[in-house]
């Protein structure tokens, strides 16, 4: 008798894509379809990453500074990214989006960011609420943190927010990343 060939292992990337993504099972298909929020992008790669890597076409990368939307702007033309990877100045305390628009909101330290400076439960309550309003129901906020996850716990899990929370220890590799 003649077995079936296992199905590929995910990666944890494809895994995620899975849990954000639609009504499909396919998670080559899923990134395609997903309206994906950049939070504090400054000029990090992960949009071209995002891009590139997981075939991501619909990402909203926000930033409170000019100079480094004018920077992203000039680089995603450079590298002929897609027109549907936008940057914009915007608050995180304000996100001029409509309610229940995004699925996927990442969040690369901007939480951490918010945490460090002057009336920071204040202002990180007011980013959470608005990533709670753009989150479309079933939606996922990834925020990435390089601090214990005890100390941004408090702020994830306020009640009237009404997610669940996981946490995930990612190791860094060889080179420090």
């Amino acid at each position: 008798m003649k077995e079936e060939p296992l199905p590929p292992k995910l990666t944890e990337r494809e895994e995620l894509l899975l849990e954000v993504g639609t009504n499909t099972n396919d998670y080559r298909d899923i990134s395609q379809h997903l309206k994906v929020l950049n939070l504090g992008c400054g000029t990090s790669l992960l949009a071209e990453e995002l891009f590139e890597t997981d075939g991501f076409l619909d990402i909203l990368n926000i930033d409170l500074s000019p100079f480094c939307i004018r920077q992203m702007r000039q680089r995603a033309v450079k590298q002929k990214l897609p027109e549907t990877i936008v940057f914009k100045q915007m608050d995180c305390r304000l996100i001029k989006l409509p309610s229940d628009s995004v699925n996927l909101v990442i969040d690369k330290a901007t939480l951490d960011s918010l945490l460090c400076g002057n009336r920071a439960f204040k202002k990180t309550a007011q980013m959470l609420d608005e990533v709670q309003r753009v989150l479309k129901i079933g939606g996922m906020y990834l925020a990435i943190s390089f601090a214990p996850p005890e100390s941004r716990l408090l702020h994830l899990q306020r009640a009237h927010l009404g997610w669940h929370i996981e946490t995930i220890e990612i190791q860094r590799n060889d080179s420090g990343h």
